[in-house]
């Protein structure tokens, strides 16, 4: 939704918008006051500015990871993990797991067939 649908829509400002809209304002004014930001009313261009960053805090608002109840394969403990991602409760049975499986994996390399 651009800052245009949102007006109209008369949806408020994100109060992370409100509150760096402020700080970037204040520095504004007590630089010289280049961009002299006003708020309040239609066509102001503070409005405008929190509006635009409306749009870049909405997303990361409204895109949480999902988290989902897991069992860790290497502890065997539950855990809440993403989705997709996340196959150990811990980087340290993730460091673990992996040893485990490079020991396997050259025993299985090295080990001799006995002849019969």
């Amino acid at each position: 939704m651009n800052a245009g649908q949102r007006w109209e829509q008369g949806i408020e400002h994100n109060a992370k918008s409100v509150e760096l809209y402020k700080r970037i304002a204040k520095l504004d004014f007590e630089q010289g006051d280049v961009f002299c930001f006003k708020s309040g009313g239609d066509g102001d261009n503070g409005e405008h500015l929190m509006y635009l960053l409306d749009q870049i805090f909405e997303p990361v608002e409204d895109t949480a990871p999902v988290r989902v109840q897991k069992i860790c394969p290497h502890c065997q403990k539950p855990f809440k993990g993403l989705a997709t991602a996340t196959r150990y409760c811990s980087s340290a049975c993730k460091t673990l797991a992996a040893r485990q499986h490079g020991r396997e994996y050259h025993r299985k390399k090295h080990h001799k067939k006995e002849r019969p």
